[in-house]
């Protein structure tokens, strides 16, 4: 190790953020850029470089399971747009049996809803409630 003379400086234990195989970590510059770093990964919080760091896990998909994701466009990141003006997003569909990890930032999962009959009469036109399954 090699000393170092700081006069006036402030020393400062900078917090240490880990990612395992299941997890991933969620990277926020200062500048505005986010980054996903998957796991296994190590990195220390420098608040000069980092507004904000996050441990998330990742989603685990079994044999018969599916997940629909949407994320920008490699181009729509830079700041190209479609036709109309608007961000290019593509729909993918991830099947397992996987650990899906978000490619980018820019990647959200679809939420289904599903709707239901509350009534027990199987002869009866029953009304739908949403989430009622």
């Amino acid at each position: 190790p090699k000393v170092i003379l700081a006069l006036g400086a402030k020393l400062i234990k900078l917090e240490l953020f880990t990612a395992s195989h299941n997890q991933y970590l969620w990277v926020q510059s200062v500048e505005g850029v986010t980054e996903i770093k998957p796991g296994p990964f190590a990195l220390y919080k420098d608040t000069s470089i980092h507004k904000e760091l996050k441990v998330l896990p990742a989603t685990n998909l079994t044999e018969n399971e599916v997940l629909v994701v949407y994320r920008a466009e490699d181009g729509a990141e830079k700041g190209e747009k479609g036709e109309k003006g608007e961000r290019k997003i593509a729909r993918h569909i991830i099947r397992g049996p996987c650990l899906h990890v978000p490619r980018n930032a820019t990647e959200w999962a679809h939420e289904f809803s599903w709707h239901g009959s509350v009534s027990t009469d199987p002869e009866g036109n029953a009304r739908k409630i949403k989430g009622a399954t």
